[in-house]
Order: structure tokens, then sequence, then C-alpha cells
């Protein structure tokens, strides 16, 4: 019970992303094409991570309605800054390591299934932290 109460919102917006991300994928991968990795690509596996990670920092904005704006755009940016300095990578890294990773079809469903698979190993981990602090 506890765990549909806390973790329905983010399950609905977890799915929406999902179907967000698989729209841009198939609108915008009709075609393979060849391209050239850019310098400082980041790694698939650490990339994977680091999507995750951005699907809740910004679910963290969705989920705060009583926030303003400005506190949710700051609280947003100060997560994406602390996301970048854990897995030392810049922001432009990250952008660029992305638009690389969609550009191709297959990657492209492949990073958003492995990130839906992270998304439910951390939720996982959460509910399994959550019980052990119960009393």
């Amino acid at each position: 019970m506890y765990e549909k109460t806390i973790f329905a919102p983010m399950k609905k917006l977890c799915r929406l992303a999902a179907a967000a991300l698989f729209l841009c994928l198939s609108v915008s991968c009709h075609k393979k094409q060849l391209q050239e990795k850019p310098d400082h690509l980041v790694p698939y596996h650490k990339l994977v991570d680091m999507v995750a990670y951005s699907y809740i920092i910004e679910s963290d904005a969705l989920l705060m309605p009583d926030r303003s704006d400005s506190a949710k755009q700051f609280n947003s940016a100060t997560l994406y800054e602390s996301l970048f300095d854990k897995y030392d990578v810049t922001k432009e890294q990250y952008a660029t390591s992305v638009e690389f990773y969609l550009k191709d079809e297959d990657q492209a469903n492949k990073l958003n299934q492995d990130v839906m698979i992270k998304l439910e190993e951390l939720r996982v981990e959460y509910l399994e932290n959550e019980e052990r602090s119960i009393p």
C-alpha cells in the first residue's frame, strides 16, 4: 500500500517520459546514419545512469507543485550540477552523447530500455531501504 501511494505519480511520470522519448525516437530515427563519435563521448553505461537520474531530477520538479517556477529551476540546476560533478561530465558532453546515441534507432531503443531498467532498480533499492528504516 505504501508503495502504491508514493510511487504511483513517479511510475506515471516515468511512463510518460518513456512514451515521450519513444515518440521522439520514432520521429527522428527514420534512417540509420553512419555517424562519427564525438570527442569525449560519455560511455554508454555511464550515460544510462545519468539519463535515469535526469528523469528523477525532472520528476522532482513536476511532483512539487507548491514550489515557484524559479525555485524549481534553481533546484533542477543544482541537482544537474551535482549529477555532472558526480560523473565528471560536462553539460556539453552529456548533451552531445545523448544526441549521438539517439541518432541511431536501435541504440535509442536500447538506451530507453536500459534507462527504464535502471529506474526500476533504483525504485526497488529505495523501497528496500525504506523497509529497513521502518521500525
